[in-house]
């Protein structure tokens, strides 16, 4: 059976989402369960992934093709795209739920199970229910993925606060980082940052103009400071979850990570910064956790607080 990479139908629902007639095509072919708006904005595709069975039974699902040998799990990639880009997370399906086939109709996902049961929901209740089993470090119980699941058709979300459009909100000019545009589907201002030594996201966690220009001397200390906040934070990183990667998340015939190996492999791709002064560091973890991301909280005094594995 296929199997389908994320940063690919990423980059594929972005160029169908822009017209590209060759990425549809390619996006009709998937011949796992699937199902895709009119507008190529929202796509649910549902495949297999190894997972993990720790000694007390929690789940850890990978971002990977299953192996050989391996456990497996349906997992749902979950993907949309606007104008301003494209994303996805995945959340797993219960495996008393064998799906057979996805349908969407006015926005509304329909999972349909081999025994013709069905749990349907949008996007947005989706994401809700199921937010305590996608993102989590020890793993979760098959009981814990049932109740989630079942729950999305009865999930209630709350009525979103009046948007702003982003001719509302114009670019904010920084002379020495440069422009942040407003982000609608986010609400949030967002740049491409590029130094010699970082290739980053810069993304201001607000839709309010006043106060993202407020961030602007803020955002730049810590910019100079880059160097020492990142490795303080990778060091930080190694001390909370090396030995969660030594003890749960080493792949077959993997020998245990030294603490070096931990730091170098991670590599910084996005700072969120919040309006309180605390921002997030976003890292790729190059397979240390299964293709997840490492997430770093760094509080307003430049200390890091929280390491989690995310995404």
């Amino acid at each position: 059976m296929s199997y389908y990479e994320t940063t690919e139908i990423v980059e594929l629902i972005k160029q169908a989402y822009e017209g590209n007639a060759k990425a549809r095509e390619t996006l009709r072919t998937i011949n796992v369960p699937y199902a895709i708006s009119n507008d190529f904005s929202e796509m649910i595709l549902v495949q297999k992934k190894r997972v993990d069975i720790c000694n007390e039974g929690l789940i850890q699902i990978r971002n990977e093709a299953p192996t050989k040998g391996s456990e497996v799990l349906q997992v749902a990639d979950i993907y949309q795209c606007d104008n301003e880009g494209s994303s996805w997370v995945s959340t797993p399906i219960p495996s008393c739920f064998t799906v057979k086939k996805l349908e969407i109709a006015d926005g509304v996902f329909s999972f349909i199970s081999k025994d013709n049961k069905t749990t349907e929901g949008t996007i947005s209740q989706i994401n809700v229910s199921m937010l305590d089993v996608m993102f989590t470090i020890n793993g979760v119980t098959e009981e814990e993925i049932e109740q989630c699941f079942l729950n999305i058709s009865t999930t209630v979300i709350n009525t979103p606060k009046l948007q702003k459009k982003s001719s509302e909100n114009a670019n904010i000019e920084h002379n020495t980082i440069g422009t942040f545009i407003f982000d609608k589907r986010h609400q949030w201002f967002v740049k491409n940052y590029q130094t010699p030594k970082y290739k980053l996201e810069l993304v201001i966690n607000t839709f309010n103009r006043k106060s993202a220009k407020r961030m602007l001397p803020i955002i730049h200390k810590i910019l100079n400071k880059l160097d020492v906040i990142n490795l303080n934070a990778r060091e930080f990183a190694s001390k909370k979850l090396l030995e969660v990667k030594n003890n749960d998340w080493l792949e077959d015939g993997e020998g245990f990570i030294t603490k070096d190996d931990f730091i170098s492999s991670m590599l910084i791709y996005t700072i969120i910064f919040n309006e309180k002064g605390d921002f997030e560091l976003w890292y790729n973890d190059d397979s240390l956790f299964g293709g997840h991301d490492i997430t770093i909280y760094i509080n307003k005094k430049g200390k890091p607080k929280r390491a989690v594995i995310s995404g």
